[in-house]
């Protein structure tokens, strides 16, 4: 069901992983029929890998809900993610957007951070902040362009392992997605 929106992508349209099948043996292994639990990927710039995310997100709002956490290097990278990226990608799709509860008007499709569905949310943070790692049990966690990632939260620890200790309480059921340049 996916859609690459107009104007966030270089072909918008049906999504299709035969322009990059590189891609489809990670969506797979991120996905629940699949019994690897983390996913690592150092790659170049501009090879889909960000967009892996945003399947792997928008897959586990609608297909198999789950809560989840996506991690950006910094607060203005995650807003542009969410506003540039996620949300118009999820406006293109009207099914998946109808289903996303929040936001300030009834055109909103949840909250610029906080993506609230039937069995799940998807919360996009950054990695400076300890309060995005706090109180918070997700079944997926997607830390994209780690190399952008502080190596430590204001003496809290590294932010990937914060990161993958969300998921510690679904066991093998978690599913960890890193990529960085």
């Amino acid at each position: 069901f996916r859609q690459l929106p107009k104007g966030a992508s270089a072909e918008a349209g049906q999504y299709s992983t035969d322009r990059m099948p590189y891609l489809r043996e990670i969506m797979h292994e991120l996905s629940p029929q699949s019994p690897i639990q983390q996913v690592k990927v150092i790659k170049g710039t501009q090879l889909g890998f960000t967009e892996v995310a945003n399947n792997v997100a928008m897959y586990y709002m609608d297909i198999v809900p789950a809560s989840q956490l996506m991690i950006m290097p910094t607060e203005s990278l995650a807003k542009d993610h969410s506003n540039r990226k996620l949300t118009p990608s999820l406006r293109a799709m009207p099914y998946l957007a109808e289903r996303i509860s929040g936001g300030k008007t009834k055109d909103d499709i949840g909250g610029t951070f906080d993506k609230t569905y039937p069995g799940g949310m998807l919360k996009i943070a950054w990695a400076g902040s300890p309060a995005n790692f706090r109180s918070l049990s997700c079944r997926v966690v997607i830390l994209d362009d780690v190399d952008g990632f502080p190596s430590d939260v204001n003496g809290e620890g590294d932010p990937l392992d914060l990161g993958k200790k969300r998921t510690d309480s679904f066991g093998i059921l978690r599913k960890i997605y890193i990529n960085s340049t």
